[in-house]
């Protein structure tokens, strides 16, 4: 109590003695000096900053001390005079000390709605997060925006609408992760929260996909100072083997361009996919100057949500093409009713191409003309990729694998090998060699009669 400062006052002839706060600067502890006379009680106030108080007037002086600085504190906060970082700090104090459990600042980040910054955050007009990265050239398209969206439905559906972003805990983590785990119709219900499960089996990259759409916007919350805290670290991902697409036979495949398909389009986006490894985004995007002699300039994609785009490494490519396809995409885009320099699958509309889901429709309806029933093609994985894959397997039986991977390309030879994965053999042989010799006989075959 050395060179505290204070101050005497009388009050029913008793002289009592206040010192000044050294924290706050306010008046702080007040005493009784019990003495009527001045000078007796500065005697006992210096006494006091001398030596202390004894341990009975220890006690009562620090219960008196506590109160004055807690009234002191709260008429500091009446006053709205804080900052936000003394508020923090002293959230973070009453927390440690275990007075709280949570607690968040009005009209802050962290005091934001969960699910309206998790949808915010996939906003791909309104997004800072989706800003910053095409600001730093990379990419991130519309369709993935709107899925992490769509997949936001699973938090709202557990954690509801007034969740504050600020007060999540890695427990509300782990027990929406559990929640969601559950693939199994039914089951049990949650503890807490007592929510429905899931009516769907969902896979376990699904899983990951919906923790991800969900924790990306807690993270990026905590990078950049929203939230205190960043409660989705250390969180396992979920494992399980992914269900790979599967793969039709050579004869299979020369069956399905012997039957009659609904809508040559769709039967050419077939061919073309499998005799250049083309995904159907690139198909839809392609226009005559994609066309070369003997290949084709794999340049853009398209996609509803996106239009038209870069392709999906962001990177242009050189795909293979045998002359039979050629002739038949000229032929399309000479038939294109808006031009024949607009879109070679075209739609109804001069700036779009035809509807994507076409392909595969009409790619099911073929499978299901030549017996391939829809819980065999489920049970397959049997989809418009597999055309895709088809390729990759078919030329990596006689190209090295880098020459596939920039035909198809695939980010990594681990993608290729995930579909080819036996020893190459054969010597380096021109890609459209090798293509036309592979995929001549089934774009060629004929069912002979009877």
């Amino acid at each position: 109590m050395n060179n505290q400062e204070f101050s005497l006052y009388l009050r029913k002839g008793i002289y009592y003695v206040q010192f000044k706060d050294p924290v706050t600067g306010m008046p702080g502890i007040q005493r009784s000096t019990k003495k009527k006379n001045q000078k007796d009680a500065y005697r006992v106030v210096i006494e006091w900053m001398s030596n202390g108080f004894s341990k009975d007037e220890e006690a009562a002086t620090q219960s008196i001390q506590n109160d004055i600085t807690i009234n002191s504190v709260v008429q500091i906060i009446k006053s709205k005079k804080l900052s936000e970082t003394q508020l923090d700090t002293l959230l973070i104090a009453l927390k440690s000390a275990k007075y709280l459990e949570s607690a968040l600042i009005a009209n802050t980040s962290s005091s934001a709605r969960l699910i309206e910054y998790q949808e915010m955050f996939w906003d791909f007009d309104k997004s800072p997060y989706i800003k910053e990265k095409l600001l730093h050239g990379q990419r991130i398209g519309r369709y993935h925006a709107l899925d992490c969206q769509h997949r936001i439905s699973y938090w709202k559906e557990f954690f509801g609408t007034e969740l504050r972003i600020g007060e999540v805990t890695r427990k509300h983590i782990r027990d929406f992760s559990l929640w969601i785990a559950e693939k199994q119709v039914g089951g049990n219900r949650g503890k807490k929260f007592k929510k429905e499960l899931p009516k769907k089996r969902i896979s376990h990259a699904t899983i990951n996909g919906i923790m991800n759409a969900g924790c990306l916007p807690i993270k990026w919350a905590y990078l950049h100072d929203e939230i205190p805290a960043d409660p989705t670290k250390g969180l396992m991902r979920f494992s399980g083997e992914a269900r790979k697409r599967g793969i039709l036979t050579e004869s299979e495949a020369q069956r399905l361009f012997n039957v009659e398909w609904n809508d040559e389009r769709a039967k050419l986006g077939s061919k073309l996919s499998m005799t250049s490894g083309l995904r159907s985004g690139e198909i839809l995007a392609l226009r005559r100057e994609d066309i070369g002699e003997d290949r084709i300039y794999v340049r853009h994609s398209w996609s509803v949500q996106d239009g038209l785009k870069g392709t999906k490494t962001s990177k242009e490519r050189i795909a293979p093409l045998i002359p039979s396809i050629r002739e038949e995409l000229l032929a399309l885009a000479d038939s294109n009713p808006h031009g024949p320099d607009g879109f070679i699958f075209y739609g109804l509309l001069p700036d779009k191409p035809m509807v994507g889901n076409i392909f595969l429709d009409e790619f099911y309806a073929a499978l299901d003309k030549i017996g391939i029933t829809k819980e065999e093609r489920k049970e397959r994985g049997l989809c418009f990729h597999s055309w895709r894959h088809y390729f990759t397997a078919q030329l990596a039986a006689k190209l090295d694998a880098r020459i596939v991977q920039h035909a198809t390309g695939h980010a990594t030879t681990e993608m290729l090998e995930h579909y080819a994965n036996h020893e190459l053999e054969g010597q380096l042989e021109s890609l459209n060699k090798a293509a036309d010799e592979v995929f001549r006989n089934v774009i060629s075959f004929k069912k002979k009669a009877g």
